[in-house]
């Protein structure tokens, strides 16, 4: 049996321990507002993850490979401010349906590094099992690529 879940992640706590957690496809990490910090909004998730599971529990989840984020701009994109190197986040924009009509909405989404990954995962109290690169239909357990969309990470709060 599972029960899932639909809450702002960054806000969440679970009233009882869960078993498991999956975040994937920039589900909840990854995507910021227009006054969210970079670093702080995943940040607050993964304590937020960290504190709603049960001893010894798995999370699962994928984030942006920052890698393929940094071979993919250029500095002309970089200085139009479609890539913030420095904060590796990429913006664009993007036209809704919503009841009133077409909206357009600035995408705001934060890529990271395997070392930053799994800095961050430490720091919010996680055991990192492992770190693999994919692509969503294509994951398998491979070292991350330059080129590859995502990092998944499979890591445990420890017993």
């Amino acid at each position: 049996n599972a029960r899932f879940i639909c809450r702002n992640a960054r806000e969440f706590v679970a009233e009882q321990p869960l078993d498991a957690a999956v975040c994937l496809c920039e589900g909840a990490m990854c995507l910021l507002g227009s006054a969210d910090d970079p670093i702080e909004a995943d940040m607050r998730l993964l304590r937020n993850v960290y504190a709603s599971l049960k001893p010894g529990a798995p999370f699962l989840m994928t984030v942006l490979n920052a890698a393929r984020h940094i071979r993919m701009y250029s500095d002309q994109e970089v200085a139009e401010g479609r890539f913030d190197y420095l904060n590796l986040v990429e913006t664009s924009r993007m036209t809704v349906q919503t009841p009133d009509g077409p909206t357009d909405i600035v995408l705001r989404e934060r890529s990271y590094t395997p070392t930053e990954l799994h800095r961050m995962l430490v720091q919010a109290g996680f055991s990192v099992e492992h770190i693999y690169g994919g692509t969503a239909g294509a994951w398998n357990r491979q070292t991350p690529s330059l080129d590859e969309f995502e990092l998944m990470a499979i890591v445990r709060k420890p017993a």
